[in-house]
């Protein structure tokens, strides 16, 4: 996943948030919300491509999903 780059840090959570939201289109998921950072992971509600909502977690340094449920 591509690397923020430098700068204050509400700009590096911002283009962190960004990547990640990208990063949830490629896999396929159609819409996100409830997006938040919970130690070295993201989780969000996500709706799958068949419509249904599911919760997501996210490693922000691989951008592969560790849990979901």
């Amino acid at each position: 996943m591509e690397k923020p780059a430098k700068g204050n840090a509400r700009q590096r959570t911002a283009e962190t948030q960004r990547a990640l939201l990208n990063r949830f289109s490629q896999l396929g998921f159609a819409d996100v919300r409830e997006f938040r950072r919970e130690g070295e992971t993201y989780i969000t509600e996500a709706k799958t491509a068949e419509g249904d909502w599911v919760s997501v977690v996210l490693d922000p340094e691989s951008g592969t999903i560790v849990q979901r449920k």
